[in-house]
């Protein structure tokens, strides 16, 4: 910010983003700390400051009236440097939107936001309609109440995922499909009868059946053992059973419990093959029969995979959905957003092309140059932002300069969706659009040279990507 205030730049220019409030307001002390002391140094040492920030000696001598008048500059510019966090500037944003965009003016920010989800939630689950006990009940049946209530409140819930699901669910509705629509869209064995139960009912069953019982009937000891079920399996084919009555344990005559073929069936037994010489069968025939079972059953667990998950999913879409609904109405009766509702909020404005337009102009208007601090703890809808605005620059040369410093390395706030990964993104962008130059550092003084070793080793391990 020095630099750009030395270069010309006027204060209302820039715009200095970071993560917390607490390193904003750091950023701010050391900004007009080190003005306020650039007033009063002398020639000597104001060289020295100017040049240990890249100025050459004949530049920093001339800048040297300049650079001792920032600090009054900067004081009594009319408007001041923005040195906010990003919730803070969305804010910002949000309180200048059109009255089109229909936001709601005048609304608190709430930072607890467990707490708030709590409040707005408490009156929700005495309420459920019918439908939406259906779907919790499949949720309960199939994760247990402890895992449930992490779906639906927690960790896993699509409230630590409202910006995701609110452009999924425009996504859909651009598309004219519902989010089940979508999903069922990805499950290729969902509209497919059951292969199972169509493999059992497939003429030659009876057949294929009465071969096994005889081999196994004439088998080592314990497939002699194993060959009453065949019996029974062939009976209930007689009577038109059905194959899920039975699937499971006549699964264990074809696959281990890890699900793997079992080795008898190429590997076959002494007995068996001795059975199938004196009586002139072929080996290859109980091979081929039991493998084809094994793949009857692999189909079917891809089938059944495909069943379970669009159960499970339209069950929590439906409860989600509700519950992000209900407490969307709760927030917009006690006129409070939370920072996710920032974040939407401006996303949205930014997405809508008449909105964007309007807030393009603003943003145009009053930034020059964008610094962001901390850029390992930016998350994917943060940047998205970002990079929707400098687009829409397109090719115009007036964009504005931008300036990001981060360690990936450093990033910690992942439950607060932040992706280091984001840093290779941001380095393409701006060096395919904005030619910039990208900088490494790789030394630190913060640490003892045995925890940047371990840090070091960490990291270079398969398990992260290259670059990091």
């Amino acid at each position: 910010m020095v630099r750009l205030l030395l270069a010309g730049a006027k204060p209302q220019e820039i715009l200095a983003l970071t993560f917390t409030r607490k390193a904003a307001q750091e950023m701010r002390d050391r900004l007009y700390g080190l003005l306020e002391q650039f007033s009063q140094m002398t020639d000597e040492q104001l060289i020295h400051e100017l040049t240990i920030r890249g100025l050459d000696g004949a530049q920093a001598q001339k800048l040297l009236p300049l650079a001792r008048a920032l600090y009054l500059t900067v004081l009594m510019s009319p408007q001041s440097i923005v040195i906010d966090t990003f919730h803070g500037w969305f804010g910002r944003l949000l309180g200048a939107a059109p009255i089109s965009a229909e936001v709601q003016p005048g609304f608190n920010l709430r930072e607890d936001a467990k707490r708030l989800q709590e409040e707005c939630m408490q009156d929700w689950w005495g309420d459920l309609s019918a439908d939406l006990k259906k779907h919790y009940d499949v949720l309960l049946k199939e994760f247990g109440a402890f895992e449930t209530d992490k779906f639906l409140m927690g960790n896993y819930s699509l409230f630590k995922q409202r910006g995701a699901w609110t452009f999924f669910l425009a996504s859909c509705k651009a598309k004219g499909i519902s989010p089940v629509e979508a999903l069922a869209q990805c499950l290729p064995n969902l509209s497919l009868p059951n292969p199972l139960e169509a493999f059992w009912r497939r003429p030659g069953t009876k057949e294929d059946l009465q071969v096994m019982f005889d081999c196994f009937s004439n088998g080592t000891p314990t497939q002699k053992r194993d060959a009453p079920f065949i019996q029974t399996v062939i009976n209930h084919h007689d009577v038109g059973g059905s194959m899920m009555e039975i699937a499971d344990q006549w699964q264990s005559y074809f696959l281990t419990k890890a699900m793997a073929p079992l080795k008898d069936i190429t590997n076959m037994s002494s007995p068996m093959q001795k059975y199938l010489a004196a009586t002139g069968g072929d080996p290859a025939q109980i091979t081929s029969i039991r493998n084809a079972w094994v793949d009857a059953y692999e189909a079917w667990f891809r089938w059944k995979n495909d069943q379970d998950a669009y159960a499970i999913n339209a069950a929590w879409f439906a409860m989600s959905e509700a519950m992000l609904g209900h407490m969307q109405k709760a927030k917009e009766s006690m006129r409070v957003r939370d920072f996710d509702d920032l974040e939407i909020g401006v996303s949205q404005l930014m997405a809508n092309p008449e909105n964007a337009a309007y807030l393009q102009a603003r943003l145009d208007a009053r930034y020059n140059h964008i610094l962001i601090d901390e850029f390992q703890d930016t998350n994917p809808l943060q940047w998205q932002i970002l990079r929707a605005w400098l687009e829409g620059y397109g090719q115009d040369g007036s964009r504005p300069s931008v300036f990001i410093v981060g360690d990936p390395k450093q990033s910690i706030y992942r439950f607060r969706r932040a992706d280091p990964r984001l840093f290779t993104s941001a380095k393409q962008f701006l060096e395919s659009t904005m030619q910039a130059q990208y900088l490494e550092k790789n030394t630190t003084r913060r640490n003892a040279d045995a925890i940047n070793d371990a840090v070091n080793d960490i990291f270079l391990t398969d398990a992260v990507p290259s670059g990091y």
